[in-house]
């Protein structure tokens, strides 16, 4: 019940990152370990498929470091590892940026 609740929070309140058929809502993390929430259809994908695609976001993630609590939304069936990583690098850039302009203040 608790994570259904960080689930509603992170698409309720969070903010949004996209790019391609990769989406991310994203919320600061709230205890020492990051929380990551998948979204993809049962109806498109096999067990195996979603699996695949999970630890394929996990590693991205590992060499990234984001700290914030996610919600992944997969739409691409056909997806690689470049493609993830290359979106969590970006996505990790949005936040320097962001650091960066927040200082100034």
């Amino acid at each position: 019940m608790r994570l259904n609740k960080r689930v509603s929070e992170l698409i309720k309140n969070g903010k949004v990152f996209s790019k391609g058929r990769l989406t991310v809502y994203y919320l600061p993390r709230r205890g020492e370990k990051i929380c990551v929430f998948y979204s993809l259809s049962k109806k498109i994908y096999t067990s195996v498929q979603r699996n695949y695609i999970k630890r394929l976001v996990r590693e991205a993630l590992r060499k990234t470091d984001v700290p914030y609590d996610l919600l992944v939304k997969v739409a691409e069936k056909n997806i690689d590892f470049n493609v993830i990583n290359s979106f969590f690098t970006s996505f990790k850039e949005l936040f320097s940026y962001e650091d960066s302009t927040n200082s100034c203040n």
